[in-house]
């Protein structure tokens, strides 16, 4: 999906010229441990949109480049969804804003840059909090897909929309969420039942 927009869309999901951010930091998935590194222009790189929800935050705030040792299960689904794309550097607001006000402040107000750059933005639709994590990532498993065996033979049927499932859950109804799916260039979605694509161009469906 994701080599097929870039090969035939370079129009409309070309990547944006223009402003770049300052003092951006990314996740360094390849790095073992997983780490902060100071980003470059025109550096590739995905996002990760979710809810935090009542997710309880234990870890102390590390000093930079280290990350906590314990990570929100989202947070560690989609550096696994990254690495396995091919992908090396992933944003997350809560690792890569950095804790200075002056900082925090600027980056925070230039959110649309920071989306509209990546080159793919994980979203985590599934679940009501950050500990939930991406369905048939990791620990969380995908809700079964309903099937019925009559004489010998087993029937499966099809996934529905996930539309219906994006617009009834809890990320649907926060205004920053939506804003970051009206402006990545490329999305993948994560339901509890299935992986969506979106691009300006198309949408795939398992």
């Amino acid at each position: 999906w994701i080599q097929y927009c870039k090969d035939h869309h370079r129009f409309n999901c070309q990547e944006s010229i223009g402003e770049t951010l300052p003092r951006m930091r990314l996740i360094d998935c390849l790095a073992c441990p997983p780490s902060l590194v100071h980003g470059r222009e025109a550096q590739s790189y995905f996002a990760l949109s979710y809810v935090w929800g009542n997710c309880v935050d234990t870890s102390i705030r590390c000093p930079f480049p280290r990350l906590p040792e314990i990570l929100p299960r989202v947070v560690e689904d989609a550096i696994v969804v990254t690495r396995n794309m091919g992908g090396r550097y992933l944003w997350v607001d809560r690792y890569c804003i950095p804790d200075s006000k002056k900082i925090k402040h600027e980056q925070i107000s230039k959110m649309d840059i920071i989306y509209a750059g990546a080159e793919l933005t994980i979203f985590a639709v599934a679940g009501k909090d950050a500990s939930y994590g991406l369905p048939g990532v990791g620990k969380t498993t995908r809700r079964p897909q309903p099937s019925i065996s009559i004489g010998g033979k087993t029937y499966v049927s099809t996934l529905g929309e996930p539309t219906g499932q994006i617009r009834h859950s809890q990320f649907w109804d926060r205004a920053w969420c939506f804003q970051e799916l009206m402006l990545s260039r490329r999305r993948l979605i994560f339901t509890d039942e299935q992986v969506y694509f979106q691009c300006n161009s198309m949408h795939c469906l398992e």
